[in-house]
Parts: C-alpha cells; structure tokens; sequence
C-alpha cells in the first residue's frame, strides 16, 4: 500500500513517529546524567535537544495556523495550559507533601519559593539568581529540573507575540528570527568566554538561541526550504538512503558524543551547546525528508523508530518531571545510595511517569476529562490558588518550624562561630599607627586588616591567612588568642585561597582580580611585619587537581601581578601558585600550614535534623577516611615537600575528625558544620584543642591570663 506524498509547500502536522524517537534520546541522557553523572557526565545537553524540538513544532504549529487564518494567542496558551498543567501540578503536589514532612525550614523556604516561582512560570530565574547549577549543595532541591520548564514557558508566552507582531510590521519573519538568534547565540558564546556567571545554565537570553535554531528549521519546513534544498534526490532511492542515514548518523553521534564528553567543568551553553543543537537540527531535517519521501532510513529505523523508542518519547514530558524528585527524595532518605539504589529508583521513576501520563496527562489532553475549555481553566486556577496560599503560609511562617523535632531545631540552630563577630577591623595603615607596626604605603595601606586577641605591644605574634575556611576559625582562634594573651591579624576573603596568581574558577575576571590584589598584598604584609606565625587556612580539596586528574577549580588570574611573585616561578597551576606564597613569606615568618576538614556534599545541621526527624533511617554517610585521604592525594605531597625543606609546618586535622574508618560531621548529636564545609564554633574549638601548635604561645609569662598557660 502506497500512501501520498504531502505537499511540501504546505506541510501537514499529523504526528511524526521519529519526534518521539528523538525525544527519547533526549531524555534518556538528562536521566542517566542525573543518575550516574560518573559515567554519562554530559547528559544534560538532553534539554538543549528538547528546547530545539518545542522551537521546530510550535513553530510549525502557529504557522499552520496563521496560514489557515485561525491563529489565536489564547487558544494557543489555553491548549500548553491543557498540555502541561495537570502534570506538574501532581508533581507539585507529591514534592511540596515531602518537603513538608522531611524538610527543615530553611529548605522548606527554599522549596516553596521554587514552587512559586515555577507557578510564575520563571523558576529558570529563580535559580539564575540563586545557584550554580553544578553547585552539588543545589543536587538537593526538588524542582531543580523545572528551570526547563520555565523556559519553554515564557517561550510559549512570547513567541505567538513575535510571530503576530512581525506579520502585522510586515517584516520578515525569517531575517527576524535570525536576527534575534544571533543576538542570543553571540551573548552566549560571549558569556562563555569571558564572562560566565554562575546561573548563566538557567539565563533565558542565553538559551533562546537553541529554541530559535529549532524555529528556523521550523519555518524551513513549513515554506517547503527543506524539501526544495534536497529536490534533486527525491526520486533517487540510494542517495535519498545515503542523505537520510549520514544526517540522522551524524546528528545522533554529535548527540551521544555531547552526552559523554562533556561535564560539569564546562561553562554551559555557549560553544558547548552548539554540538547538541547542531545534532538535533541534522536529525529533524532527515526526519523531514523521511516524512517528505515516504522512504527508509536505515538509522531512523534502528534507533528513533523502533516502538520501545516512541513510546519513551511520549512520554518523556512525564518522565523528566518524575525522575528528580524521585532521585533527590532517594538522596534524602538514604545518604549515598548505591547504584543499584538508584538504578531501581529510575525504574520507579519511569513506572510513575507512564502512571502519570496515561492516568492524568492524556485524559486531559484528549478531553476525556475536563473537556469544556472553562472547567480546565477554573481547575488549573483553583490548584494555583491552592498552592499559592500554603506557600503564603509557609513563608509568613519562616518554615513553621513547629512541624520538627526539638533535637533537629536545635541542630538546625547553628551557624558561623559569632565570636568572630568580636574582632575589630581597620585599614592596614590604621592598624599599624594602632598598634605600633611598620606602616604600610600606597594603596596597600587601604588594605582590611582585623584584629585577633589583645594587643600587647609586642610584635605581631601571628597572621591568618585564607579563604572562608580561614573565615570559619576566626572565633576559635581570636578566643584561644586572649586566652594565651596573644595578638595576631586576620587576612581572609571568601573564595580566595592563599596563593599568589590565582583563586577560584567561578569567580568573575573582576573578583578574580581582586582575589589576586588581596593576596598580593597580603604577602606584601606579612613581609612587613613580619608576625612570629603565619598561620595558612584554605579550601584546598576544591582547588587542587582532583584525584582523577581533572582540573580543580582554581583559575589563574586574568593579570600577571608581580610585586611579591618571584619571576622564577611561573603561575600556571595551583601548586605553583601555592608554592610562590609560601617560598615568598618564608623568610619573614614562620609558617604554619592547616591542610582541610572532611568536606561534604550535603548540608551538616540538614543531615544532623534529617536524623532526628527520621531516626530509623541510615545515619548519614560521613566521608570516609579513605576518601577524605584520596581528596587530598594531589595537594598533600606538594605540602610535605616543602615541609621537608623547613619553609612550613603541615598541621593536620585528619586524625581528629576521622579518629577511625569514617569522619566525623558531628560530635554527641551536635553539628561541627555550619555547612556542608565551614566549621561551626564547636567545629573551630575542636581543631584548635587537638592541634595547639596552629597558634604560638606568648613570648613572655601570661601575666594578663586568668590562669597560667604551659605549652605542652
């Protein structure tokens, strides 16, 4: 049996097999990404294939329909509304009654303001203003994955807007929606290479590019482009074969080369999208020759045709809203699952999601259930009602507490150590004139110098020196320094690790440089001032080469600052960063380095809460010894080397926050974080007990103590 070509210069849309095929291999890498990062590290660049398919279908939809003279902004919305709403609404539904019995205020707070957002169509800007999408404190947010969501959604609602407004100027719709596709593509690609905020993943200007590349396709089919451009090979079978099985081929391979050769090192989109979108593009425009020709494809065949294939694609709108909470609530409630965990989490997912789509989705979609236009409206309005009062509750509430335990409120309750808040802070030129140091000239005298312990006209006894993990001690070490009638000086700035040249990749060009200032004239000084004790604090596990092997995320800064680097050494990675500090302030102080305390992937106070709120749950999983020894395998040999030469002195809290096979993230129910890696006051007094050589002891007798201090 024969069946008619359609008429390409006025294409139909009756359903295309092969859409839903190419949805599957959409969908299935943002699942397997989000399952097993570790082996599909690139699988997020699945949403970008579904950005470049909702581009190419509405496209042609609202073509049609303008052609036939029923194009209607608010019947285009009112059909989204019956496509999307019921889906998400249940979703919305299941993900709110969970953070409501497990979740603490504060995440409650954050999950409900996502709610709103997504509910306001804009929870891509929530976390664009919020987050880092790769951010591995953000893995536990339920309606992370509906930052897609959002972009589509405003795409829907502005687009038809575009389509009528450049019909009624009478300019051309291709040359606009180019032009508007350029624009986006180079703010894009501009973005990836010099600026790259850390929500730029979510940012809509940033992605529309990718919807728009599915648009021109779009309106390529629809004026019949496509079908002219590849006219000569229509009544040819072994090239319209050959044409269809190498732009299929190769579009899938750019697909499933993106999905294993990226990760979450990459600044994404930008240069990085174009493989994905590009793949995606090839496969539509074969797909459209398929339909056109009535013809095989050998690869269409095997691998976007085939019934499991369509069937996945069906229902991957489902899918993709069940799959992560269903992966965040396994997180929650067993702390580092196995892959078998989560293997049978994602069957779990994709049996929800087909419970979903055929029980709730499809009645909808095909009428069988609010049909009338009216009642679908009212109902999608009482369930946002519904859901906006609860969260206006919930937000006058600060989180109603009263929903959990004591024990885990009082877990909760931490926060950075507040005896930090006592130290007094001046400009480095002040701070000399006050307490009767070198003065400092230019503008390193601007400098913020704070003061730590009580100045006894000494010389200076020490300085710390770090990031925000050399921040966490200051209560710690300014109680331990009045105790010991010591006086010393803190230089810290968060995300800016103690090397001269460099600092924290997601840091801008700007903050970088101004990490790499404040270093400089820290070393500059210490220098000067040259305290007994230099006392160096930093998050090293994160900007150290990882153990395998990939880059650490440390950046070099954008300028060559030289006034404290030696020339000899180059700044072209974090050990030779690290050691340029180190080898230039050597000779004027003693200098003690503080290697890192167990860092986690999850918040400390939350698994702390999590456990007395659950309590017949798995304890949360500590870092184990052996992997908090494997974090560190890349730094530590460079710390002991110069060690071995008598610049430094390694101080290591591995023993005492990992006393046997597991590290400690608490201490007798009580949290030594304040976070997944900043050191709360216990944490701080804990570091300073068990390793009291951090600090020096008073030169003199500690005749302004309370009570003797003996060295030990």
């Amino acid at each position: 049996m024969t069946h008619p070509t359609p008429n390409p210069n006025l294409p139909t849309l009756d359903h295309r097999a092969y859409l839903d095929g190419l949805r599957a291999w959409a969908i299935v890498p943002v699942v397997l990404f989000h399952a097993f990062p570790d082996y599909v590290s690139g699988g997020f660049i699945g949403v970008d294939v579904f950005f470049v398919i909702s581009g190419f279908l509405i496209t042609q939809i609202l073509l049609k329909q303008a052609d036939q003279g029923r194009l209607s902004y608010w019947s285009f919305l009112t059909k989204r509304v019956r496509r999307l709403w019921a889906s998400f609404a249940l979703i919305a539904f299941v993900t709110t009654a969970f953070a409501w019995i497990a979740y603490s205020p504060a995440r409650l707070m954050d999950q409900i303001l996502a709610l709103v957002s997504a509910f306001g169509l804009s929870s891509n800007w929530y976390f664009f203003a919020t987050s880092d999408y790769f951010n591995p404190q953000l893995h536990n947010h339920l309606l992370l994955h509906t930052w897609s969501l959002g972009v589509e959604e405003q795409f829907y609602l502005f687009y038809p807007l575009v389509i009528v407004g450049v019909a009624r100027l009478k300019w051309p719709l291709g040359l606009s929606l180019a032009a508007v596709w350029l624009l986006s593509l180079s703010l894009s690609l501009y973005d990836a290479l010099a600026g790259h905020f850390e929500g730029s993943f979510f940012a809509t200007h940033l992605r529309a590019w990718e919807l728009l590349s599915g648009a021109l396709l779009g309106l390529a089919a629809h004026r019949g482009l496509i079908a002219r451009a590849f006219a000569n090979f229509k009544d040819h079978p072994l090239f319209q074969g050959l044409i269809l099985n190498s732009l299929a081929g190769v579009g899938l391979m750019l697909i499933v080369v993106s999905s294993f050769a990226y990760n979450e090192q990459m600044r994404f989109p930008g240069y990085g999208a174009v493989l994905p979108v590009l793949g995606c593009g090839l496969v539509l425009i074969a797909g459209e020759l398929f339909h056109l020709w009535n013809t095989k494809s050998l690869v269409l065949n095997l691998t976007c045709l085939p019934s499991p294939a369509r069937y996945i694609g069906r229902v991957s709108y489902s899918w993709y809203l069940w799959h992560w909470p269903i992966l965040v609530m396994l997180g929650s409630l067993i702390y580092d699952p196995t892959d078998t965990e989560i293997l049978i989490a994602v069957i779990l997912s994709f049996a929800l999601a087909c419970a979903a789509f055929h029980g709730v989705e499809q009645p909808i979609r095909l009428r069988r259930i609010l049909a009338d236009q009216v009642h679908l409206l009212v109902s999608a309005a009482v369930t946002t009602s519904l859901f906006l009062g609860l969260s206006l509750m919930v937000i006058e509430g600060q989180g109603l507490p009263q929903r959990i335990p004591v024990e885990a409120r009082d877990a909760l309750a931490t926060g950075p150590d507040p005896r930090g808040a006592d130290k007094i802070c001046l400009s480095a030129g002040d701070f000399s004139i006050r307490h009767n140091l070198p003065r400092p000239q230019g503008d390193l005298a601007q400098m913020e110098v704070c003061a730590l312990g009580r100045d006894h006209d000494q010389a200076l006894d020490f300085i710390l020196w770090g990031d925000s993990h050399a921040g966490a001690l200051e209560g710690a070490i300014l109680a331990e320094a009045h105790r010991r009638a010591i006086f010393g000086a803190s230089l810290t700035l968060g995300a800016c690790p103690p090397v001269l040249g460099g600092g924290w990749s997601g840091l801008s060009p700007q903050s970088l440089h101004a990490c790499a200032r404040h270093n400089d004239n820290a070393a500059r000084l210490i220098t000067l001032w040259q305290p007994r004790t230099t006392l160096m604090v930093g998050h090293w596990d994160v900007y150290a080469r990882r153990p395998d092997m990939k880059p650490g995320k440390f950046r070099k800064s954008p300028s060559q600052l030289t006034s404290a680097i030696p020339a000899q050494i180059a700044t072209d990675d974090f050990g030779r960063t690290m050691e340029s500090a180190i080898r230039t302030v050597s000779a004027s102080t003693q200098i003690h380095v503080l290697l890192d305390v167990p860092t986690h992937d999850f918040s400390v106070p939350e698994a702390v809460s999590f456990q007395a709120i659950w309590p017949w749950l798995p304890a949360p999983a500590w870092i184990s010894r052996d992997d908090q020894i494997l974090k560190r395998s890349q730094y530590v040999p460079l710390f002991e080397n110069l060690a071995q030469e008598g610049l430094i002195a390694v101080d290591d809290p591995l023993d005492t926050f990992c006393p046997d096979t597991h590290c400690l993230g608490a201490n007798q129910g009580q949290p030594l974080f304040y976070d997944a890696y900043h050191l709360n006051d216990k944490g701080g007094d804990l570091v300073i007990t068990a390793l009291p050589h951090l600090l020096p002891y008073p030169v003199k007798p500690a005749d302004l103590t309370t009570e003797p201090i003996a060295e030990p």
